[in-house]
């Protein structure tokens, strides 16, 4: 496996789920006006669609 390639297209081909991501809100109980550290959470996109 090349994973030069991989590093690089991980971020492409990775979206996050919106039925999780809505789980996800509803189970930590996000608030809007509320900041929040994303730790370690490799791409990210969990984040980004929490904070929609």
């Amino acid at each position: 496996m090349n994973y030069r390639y991989f590093r690089k297209s991980y971020d492409l081909t990775r979206r996050a789920d919106p039925e999780i991501a809505a789980r996800l809100a509803t189970h930590l109980q996000v608030k809007s006006d509320s900041s929040y550290l994303d730790v370690g959470c490799r791409t990210g996109n969990y984040t980004l669609a929490l904070a929609k």
